[in-house]
C-alpha cells in the first residue's frame, strides 16, 4: 500500500506560508524604502532649486561668492521648512560643522544632523557633480538629504536591520545669453571657386571676420554668429566676463585657441526689433522734412543753447579734437541739425565745418550719411535725457550708407559717460509721433545705429539672399578713440565695417547685424546690454536616476 501523502502537504504548507510572509513582510520593507527615498527625492529636489534661484546677478553674466553663500541658505532654511515639524519661522537655522548661518559656502555643509530628525544634509554651492559637464558650473546647487538609518521591520528576519538611505539632487539656473555682439548671416554653399573670399574660403561665409596686427575686440558679454569667426593676422577677441562664450552655429571652430565657444544647435533668431515709424510723406510733415542745410540746420541762438548742454568732458583733454563753443558756431565750425527726414545728405559741408551736432530725436537719412575727413559727429550728450537715433535705407549703395570711417569722433548717445564710459549716458529718442526708440525685449534698450531690413534676407538654416557683404557697407565706422556710440546698433540684414584705431579703445553697445568686419588696428569695447537673461530654472542631468553623481559624503559612517 502507498503512503498517504497528508503530512508532507502539511509541511510544504507550512514552508510556503512562512516563505510567503517573509516577501510580503520584504515587500512591505521595500514599499517603506521607495516611500522614504520619494520624500528624500522631493525634499532635495525643492531644496536645491530654493538654492539655484539665488544663482543670478542682476545685469551680470558673473556669479561668486554672494550668490553661493545666499544658495546655502535658501536651501537649508527649505530642508528645514519640511523636515523639522517643530520647526518655527525665525528660529536659527543648523550650525554646521562650525559654520553657523549665514553659511559661507567657501566651507561646504557635509552631513549636518537636522535636530529631531533622522536627516542629515550636505550642500554644495557651487554642485561638485558639475565639474565634469552636464551642468552650469557656476551657477548650481547640490543637495544631499540622507537618512543612514532607515530602519526595517519585517527584513530583520534576514539580517537587516536598517538601511542607509541617500538621494542627491542637483539645480542649476543655467546662464542666460547676454548677447552683446551677434551676427545673423546663416550658412551658405561654398564659395571655394570665388577669389573674393580668399584667403578664408571654406564653406561658409564667416559673419564675424578680424584683421591686421593690433586689431583687437574687448565684448562685454557673449558673442553669436550664425556661421563662425575668423582671427587673422594677429587679431584677437577677449571675453572678460566670467563664463561668456562665443556661440557658433557651424559645426566646426574658425578660429584657434581663445575666446571660448560651444555649438548652438539652431541659428540665432533675428530679434525683430521694430523700426522707427518714418515720418509721413503729408504737406502736415514738412516742417520736418528737409530737402536742404538751410531748412535743416538751427538759429545760432538754438545751436549755442545745445552746446550749453553738452558736458564740459567733451571739451577737456581726452574729449572731442576740437572744442565746441559758441565762437564755433559764429564761426560756421559748428552746425546744429533738427531731427527728422533728411532727403539730402546733412553730411555734406566744406572743410571748415569741423562739428556736426545732431539735437536729441530722431534723423531718418534716406542719402545716407558721409561726413568729410576730420569731421566730429555728436548727439545725445544730454546725461539722462532722451538721445538720437539714425536711420538709414536698406542696401542702396552708394547713396544711402554710412561712412563714418575718416571721422575724428562720432559720439553718440554717450551723456556724460564720454569719454570715460562711466557716467550717465543718454536714454531712448522719441520719434516724431512721441515712440520711443528702443528694444522690444525684457529690458528695452535705447537704439541708435538703425539699418532698415531688406526682406529677401531673414534668419533660415541657409543663406537666402545670396548677397557679398564686401558690396553692402551699409555703417562704416571708424575704430578705436574715434567710436563712443553707446546702446543698440541694428542692422540686422546688413553689414557692419569698422576700420583704423588708435592705441585707446573706443566704445560701441550692442550689435545686432548681418556681418562684422574690423580692420587696421581698431581696438573696440562692446559694453553691451548689461541686460542678461536669468536663466532657466532646473533640476540638472547629473545625480539623477543612473547618471554620474559627485556625492562621497552620502556613504561616510555616521557616528
Amino acid at each position: 500500500m502507498r503512503a498517504e501523502p497528508r503530512g508532507q502537504i502539511l509541511v510544504l504548507f507550512a514552508l510556503s506560508v512562512v516563505v510567503l510572509f517573509g516577501l510580503v513582510a520584504l515587500a512591505i520593507d521595500v514599499s517603506n524604502v521607495y516611500s522614504e527615498l520619494r520624500f528624500e527625492r522631493a525634499v532635495a529636489d525643492a531644496a536645491s532649486l530654493a538654492g539655484a534661484s539665488d544663482t543670478y546677478r542682476q545685469g551680470s553674466n558673473n556669479v561668486g561668492k554672494p550668490e553661493w553663500d545666499r544658495a546655502l541658505g535658501h536651501a537649508m532654511q527649505n530642508i528645514v521648512d519640511e523636515l523639522d515639524p517643530s520647526y518655527v519661522p525665525g528660529d536659527p537655522l543648523p550650525t554646521c560643522s562650525g559654520d553657523s548661518p549665514p553659511y559661507d559656502s567657501d566651507t561646504d555643509i557635509v552631513n549636518c544632523p537636522i535636530a529631531g530628525t533622522p536627516y542629515y544634509v550636505s550642500i554644495f554651492a557651487p554642485a561638485p557633480s558639475c565639474a565634469a559637464g552636464g551642468c552650469d558650473a557656476l551657477r548650481s546647487v547640490q543637495v544631499t538629504i540622507r537618512n543612514p538609518r532607515h530602519g526595517l521591520a519585517f527584513a530583520r528576519l534576514f539580517g537587516q536591520t536598517e538601511w542607509n538611505l541617500a538621494i542627491t539632487s542637483v539645480a542649476e539656473r543655467n546662464r542666460g545669453t547676454n548677447y552683446s555682439f551677434v551676427t545673423l548671416r546663416p550658412p551658405k554653399p561654398s564659395r571655394a571657386s570665388n577669389p573674393l573670399c580668399s584667403p578664408n574660403c571654406d564653406s561658409n561665409d564667416d559673419d564675424i571676420g578680424l584683421d591686421g596686427s593690433g586689431t583687437s575686440l574687448t565684448v562685454h558679454g557673449d558673442m553669436g554668429t550664425n556661421t563662425n569667426m575668423t582671427l587673422t593676422n594677429g587679431s584677437t577677441v577677449s571675453l572678460p566676463d566670467a563664463g561668456s562664450v562665443v556661440d557658433r552655429y557651424d559645426t566646426y571652430k574658425g578660429w584657434s585657441g581663445a575666446p571660448a565657444d560651444r555649438q548652438i544647435p539652431a541659428p540665432i533668431p533675428d530679434p525683430m526689433y521694430a523700426i522707427p515709424a518714418r515720418v509721413p510723406n503729408d504737406p502736415a510733415y514738412a516742417s520736418i522734412t528737409y530737402a536742404n542745410a538751410a531748412a535743416a540746420e538751427m538759429t545760432s541762438a538754438a545751436c549755442k543753447a545745445e552746446i550749453a548742454k553738452i558736458p564740459a568732458s567733451y571739451n577737456g583733454p581726452q574729449g572731442l579734437i576740437v572744442p565746441v563753443n559758441d565762437a564755433g558756431v559764429d564761426a560756421g565750425s559748428v552746425k546744429c541739425l533738427k531731427p527728422g527726414l533728411y532727403t539730402y545728405d546733412p553730411g555734406v559741408y566744406p572743410a571748415a565745418v569741423k562739428t556736426l551736432i545732431f539735437s536729441p530725436g530722431v534723423f531718418f537719412l534716406d542719402k545716407g550719411l558721409h561726413p568729410g575727413n576730420n569731421m566730429q559727429v555728436v548727439g545725445g550728450y544730454e546725461p539722462g535725457m532722451p538721445g538720437v537715433a539714425f536711420v538709414f535705407k536698406n542696401r542702396c549703395n552708394p547713396g544711402c550708407e554710412f561712412t563714418g570711417n575718416a571721422l575724428d569722433r562720432l559720439v553718440l548717445n554717450a551723456g556724460a559717460a564720454y569719454p570715460s564710459s562711466t557716467g550717465t549716458a543718454a536714454t531712448a529718442a522719441v520719434n516724431w509721433d512721441g515712440t520711443l526708440v528702443q528694444t522690444n525685449g525684457r529690458v528695452p534698450l535705447p537704439m541708435t545705429l538703425i539699418v532698415q531690413k531688406n526682406s529677401a534676407c531673414y534668419v533660415a538654416v541657409t543663406d537666402p539672399c545670396d548677397v557679398n557683404p564686401s558690396q553692402w557697407r551699409q555703417l562704416t565706422l571708424p575704430g578705436g578713440s574715434s567710436s563712443f556710440v553707446f546702446f543698440v546698433q541694428y542692422a540686422a540684414t546688413d553689414n557692419i565695417f569698422i576700420t583704423g584705431g588708435s592705441g585707446s579703445d573706443g566704445y560701441l553697445g550692442q550689435i545686432w547685424a548681418w556681418t562684422v568686419k574690423y580692420t587696421g588696428g581698431t581696438h573696440i569695447t562692446l559694453i553691451g546690454a548689461a541686460n542678461p537673461e536669468p536663466g532657466v530654472l532646473r533640476i540638472a542631468t547629473p545625480c539623477s536616476p543612473g547618471a554620474v553623481c559627485t556625492n562621497p559624503e552620502a556613504t561616510v559612517a555616521i557616528p
